[in-house]
C-alpha cells in the first residue's frame, strides 16, 4: 500500500488518538462516534470499552506484533500502519503478510526524535523512535492534513502494578514504575514545538496525564460538545 492515497486526506480536519494507558477504561468512548480515530498497538480492544469504531490504526511495536499477531488480523479491517521493522520480522514473513503502509522507521540513536529534535519533512523520509507509539501516529495524522490533534489515554506516567486498560483476567500487563518518563521528558517538548511551528493544534486530553504542565490540555467532554 502507497501512503500517497492518504496524503492530505482529511486536510483541516480533527482527530482522535487512543493510547493504551489506564485512565482510558474511564472514558465514555461512544463519545467519539463520527470522529475520526487512530488505535495503536492493541487499542482495537477500546470497542470492548465503548469505542464504537475506528478509523486507522498504527503499530511500531514488533513485540506486539509477535505476540498478538492473529488477534491484529481477527480485529483490525481498517488501513493499518506498521513500522517497517515489522514487516521485516520473521513473524510478519511467515505469515498472513496483511496489506499494510510501511512507516520507515529506524533503531539507530542517531536518528531517535527523541534525542535529535529532528523531524521529517515527509512520511516517505520516516523517522526514528519517539518514545511513544501515540506520537508516531500523531505525525501520520499531520501528513494526512489533520490540523486538530486530540490524545486520549496518554498518560505518560504509569504506576507500578497498574494495567493498561484492555487487560483482564489471565492476561495481565505488568508496568513498571516510571517506565519512559525519562525519554518524554525529552521527547513531549519537541513534538509541541514543532507542532505549534505548523499551526497544528496538539492537545491531551487524558485524565491520567500527571503533569498538565508538558503540553496543552484540555476535557474530553467538553471538546466534543464544542
Amino acid at each position: 500500500m502507497d501512503f500517497k492515497d492518504y496524503q492530505n486526506k482529511h486536510l483541516g480536519e480533527r482527530c482522535f488518538i487512543l493510547g493504551s494507558a489506564p485512565s482510558l477504561a474511564e472514558e465514555d468512548l461512544s463519545l467519539l462516534k463520527g470522529e475520526k480515530i487512530f488505535v495503536c498497538n492493541r487499542g482495537f480492544r477500546a470497542t470492548d470499552i465503548g469505542l464504537d469504531h475506528f478509523d486507522y490504526y498504527v503499530l511500531t511495536e514488533q513485540i506486539q506484533y509477535e505476540g498478538y499477531q492473529s488477534e491484529i488480523q481477527q480485529r483490525v479491517s481498517c488501513p493499518r500502519f506498521y513500522a517497517s521493522y515489522i514487516s521485516e520480522c520473521e513473524t510478519y514473513t511467515s505469515g498472513m503478510q496483511e496489506a499494510h503502509i510501511q512507516i520507515k522507521k529506524s533503531k539507530i540513536e542517531k536518528s531517535k526524535i527523541r534525542t535529535t529534535g529532528k523531524f521529517p519533512n515527509t512520511f516517505e523520509e520516516g523517522w526514528g523512535k519517539t518514545s511513544t507509539v501515540v506520537f508516531d501516529a500523531s505525525l501520520i495524522a499531520y501528513f494526512m492534513g489533520f490540523t486538530e490533534i486530540y490524545l486520549l489515554g496518554a498518560d505518560f506516567h504509569y504506576q507500578k502494578e497498574s494495567n493498561y486498560f484492555f487487560t483482564h483476567s489471565g492476561d495481565v500487563v505488568p508496568i513498571r514504575d516510571n517506565i519512559g518518563l525519562k525519554h518524554l521528558a525529552d521527547t513531549v517538548p519537541r513534538f509541541v514545538n514543532f507542532f505549534k511551528s505548523k499551526n497544528i493544534k496538539f492537545v491531551n486530553l487524558s485524565k491520567g496525564l500527571r503533569d498538565k504542565t508538558i503540553m496543552d490540555t484540555a476535557v474530553f467532554k467538553d471538546v466534543i460538545h464544542g
